[in-house]
C-alpha cells in the first residue's frame, strides 16, 4: 500500500509543529513535508505526489485558495484542508466555493481535524468511529464555521472584550485571527488594530477600552511580562490602569491572562503570576481551552450538580 505524503502549509512555525504533532498522534504511516509559503508548497508538488493538503488561508504571496487550486491541477484526486482565523463574509464565501473538501477556524478542533484526515485517507476511523461500517454516510464537507444564535441562548448583549498585547510580528498576526474568531462566535472584541487610527490619542482609546470592557484578555509573552512589569509603552501602561483597577474595585475575574507562547512563568507580567490563565499555546488542548474561555466570556461555566439527600448512616443508632 502506498503511503500517503501530507503537505502542511503555514508561516507560523508554532501552528506547523502543532498540525504535525498531532497527525503524528495517529499511529498511521504516513509521509509529513511542510512549507511555510505558497510558492514553497508548489515546488514541494513538483516533487512528489500530494494526498492532502492542509493550508492557511491568509499566505503571504500566494494565497490558500489558489495554492490549493495549482496544486490541485496537478492531483485532481488530492484532498484539502484550509484553516483560517478570519471569519469575514467575503472570506468565508471564497473558502466555500473554491472546492474545498473542508474548512476549520484557527484554534483549530483538532479532534474534528484528525477525524477528518482519516476519513480522507481512508484510515481506519479511531477519532469518531461510525456506528455501523455497513451504514456509513458519505463523506459530507466538513467546517467549524461559527453559527450564531444568540436569541436562542438567552443573550441580550454580546459579550464585550479588549484585548491587550505587546507588539510583535507574530503576535500581532495571531491576535488579529484570535480577535476575529471571538467576533465569530458573537463576541465583540475591541482590538486596536481595527479601532485606533493614526491621529488618534492612544492613552484614551486604551483607557476607554480597558474600562468600559466587560473583560481584559491579556496575551502573555515574555515580550510582554517584560513591558508590563517595567511599565515599557502601551503595555506598561494598560499594566497600570489594570493595577489600579484591582487595587480599587477586586474585580479579578474581568481580567483573563490568556497564554500565547513562552512558558508561564516567562511569559505573565507580575500581577497576572498567580491567576487562573487560558492556554492557547503550542499545544494540543488549544481547541478545548478556547471552548472553556468562551463559556467564561458567556458566564456559562460548568456547575455543580444539585446536593443530594444524607446518606442513610446518619440515621443510625
Amino acid at each position: 500500500m502506498t503511503i500517503p505524503c501530507a503537505l502542511l502549509v503555514d508561516d507560523q512555525r508554532d501552528v506547523v509543529r502543532l498540525l504535525r504533532a498531532t497527525l503524528n498522534t495517529l499511529g498511521h504511516e504516513m509521509n509529513i513535508i511542510e512549507a511555510p509559503s505558497g510558492e514553497e508548497a508548489l515546488l514541494e508538488a513538483s516533487r512528489r505526489k500530494i494526498d492532502l493538503l492542509v493550508v492557511d488561508y491568509g499566505l503571504a504571496g500566494i494565497s490558500g485558495v489558489e495554492t490549493m487550486r495549482k496544486i490541485r491541477i496537478r492531483y485532481p484526486s488530492m484532498k484539502s484542508v484550509i484553516i483560517t482565523g478570519w471569519a469575514e463574509r467575503k472570506v468565508l464565501e471564497e473558502i466555500r466555493n473554491s472546492g474545498v473538501d473542508a474548512y476549520f477556524f484557527k484554534p483549530i478542533p483538532l479532534a474534528d481535524f484528525l477525524d477528518a484526515v482519516e476519513r480522507f485517507l481512508g484510515f481506519n476511523q479511531t477519532i469518531f468511529p461510525p456506528v455501523e461500517e455497513t451504514s456509513k454516510p458519505p463523506l459530507q464537507k466538513i467546517t467549524t464555521e461559527p453559527k450564531k444564535k444568540l436569541p436562542k441562548l438567552g443573550v441580550e448583549n454580546p459579550p464585550k472584550v479588549f484585548i491587550s498585547y505587546a507588539w510583535e510580528d507574530d503576535v500581532i498576526k495571531w491576535v488579529r485571527n484570535f480577535a476575529a474568531r471571538l467576533r465569530a462566535d458573537g463576541v465583540d472584541a475591541i482590538l486596536d488594530q481595527w479601532s485606533a487610527v493614526p491621529g488618534d490619542p492612544l492613552s484614551d482609546f486604551m483607557e476607554k477600552s480597558l474600562r468600559e470592557s466587560e473583560y481584559v484578555l491579556v496575551v502573555c509573552t515574555p515580550k510582554y511580562k517584560n513591558k508590563s512589569d517595567g511599565r515599557e509603552g502601551g503595555v506598561g501602561y494598560e499594566g497600570n490602569i489594570i493595577t489600579g483597577e484591582l487595587l480599587a474595585k477586586n474585580n479579578h475575574r474581568k481580567f483573563i491572562p490568556v497564554l500565547y507562547k513562552g512558558p508561564w512563568q516567562l511569559a505573565a507580567p507580575s500581577w497576572a503570576s498567580s491567576k487562573f490563565y487560558v492556554d492557547l499555546s503550542d499545544s494540543i488542548n488549544a481547541g478545548e481551552n478556547y471552548r472553556n474561555l468562551l463559556r467564561t466570556l458567556y458566564r456559562k461555566n460548568a456547575t455543580p450538580p444539585p446536593l443530594g439527600g444524607f446518606p442513610d448512616f446518619l440515621n443510625e443508632e
